[in-house]
């Protein structure tokens, strides 16, 4: 297993989860996602995957925990399919974040069990 890995399995990930293949009762979740954001006005909305968090009821809409759900039941096997074992990461979590221009950024976040921190730029 190589931590080198990592990198690239948290930003599929997270690609993953904004993309246009990510479709729940009949919308996107990024439309869903942006709407979170916009409601929170300058504060991320962040989805944390490691270590298991439970699901905000309040600032997530019911699409998004459906996903979520669906999500976290895939990790594990999305990370193996890189290379990656579970236990190497400490941190997981895909933070989306929308301007006051409506300009969008989201961003896949890792640490490893080094401590090493792993952040890249989502495009959709």
């Amino acid at each position: 297993m190589k931590y080198k890995n990592i990198k690239s399995a948290a930003h599929n990930f997270s690609q993953s989860f904004v993309s246009g293949m990510n479709y729940v009762d009949d919308d996107l979740i990024i439309n869903d996602l942006k709407k979170c954001a916009a409601r929170k006005s300058g504060f991320n909305v962040s989805v944390q995957w490691l270590p298991e968090a439970k699901v905000s009821r309040l600032s997530l809409t019911p699409r998004i925990r459906k996903s979520i759900k669906y999500y976290k039941t895939w990790l594990p096997k999305h990370l193996q399919s890189h290379g990656v074992v579970v236990s190497m990461i400490k941190e997981l979590r895909t933070d989306i974040h929308l301007f006051k221009g409506r300009h969008l950024v989201i961003q896949s976040y890792a640490r490893d069990s080094r401590g090493r921190e792993y952040v890249q730029a989502i495009k959709f």
